[in-house]
């Protein structure tokens, strides 16, 4: 055997492994380094991503606090909650809520066409179960509107939508009121059957059963 084959059968083979490995760093090294720099700007990319998205979501919590203290205040008027909660800003996240809040308030009020117009601008939430809340909103205006069927149709797609957020209990005592106004009676004591039957412990059972026992 020649001597520079004992002598490399001498060599240690993780010292041959891990200097191949080095050889082969040295020859791909620019390229490495590009690499390394891209995988860094996605990093401070996704770092910046999280922190935006840590304080936006602070922001949206406190925009939505203020608004709810100024439509639960006891100690103001509600024009001056009206007039208070116009100056809190609304975003696409929980924030939107506040909205509805101002809207609830118009509602209140008897300003309908203000609450209507409100709506009519609603910026869509990200948060899906805020525009379910819309939904009930509009019902609502569309009752008090005189357009008491289209608010019907409203609650009654809310009703059939597995995915909908709100509670079916709510939505058939809604619904059941909505057509007493409407002269639905049959309709309307049919959805408080139901109601009485598929939620026995709900919370709405005692004003149905109310709703229910005017209707006989």
């Amino acid at each position: 055997m020649k001597k520079k084959e004992r002598e490399h059968l001498k060599e240690d083979p993780l010292k041959i492994f891990v200097k191949k490995v080095l050889d082969a760093v040295r020859g791909f090294k620019k390229e490495l380094l590009i690499g390394a720099a891209i995988i860094a700007g996605v990093l401070v990319v996704i770092l910046a991503i999280a922190v935006f998205q840590y304080f936006s979501a602070a922001q949206e919590n406190t925009l939505y606090s203020e608004g709810l203290k100024i439509r639960n205040a006891t100690d103001l008027k509600l024009d001056d909650k009206i007039a208070k909660l116009k100056e809190v800003e609304s975003k696409g996240g929980i924030s939107s809520a506040n909205q509805l809040l101002l809207a609830s308030l118009y509602f209140e009020k008897g300003d309908i066409e203000s609450a209507k117009e409100l709506m009519a601008n609603f910026r869509k939430s990200n948060i899906d179960v805020i525009n379910q809340q819309k939904k009930l909103i509009d019902a609502d205006i569309l009752a008090a509107s005189g357009k008491v069927q289209e608010g019907i149709d409203i609650l009654n797609k809310m009703l059939a939508d597995s995915q909908s957020e709100v509670a079916k209990d709510f939505l058939l005592l809604k619904i059941a009121r909505f057509q007493v106004k409407a002269g639905q009676t049959e309709a309307a004591v049919s959805n408080l059957n139901r109601l009485a039957e598929e939620f026995p412990q709900s919370m709405y059972s005692m004003e149905a059963q109310n709703l229910l026992e005017t209707l006989k």
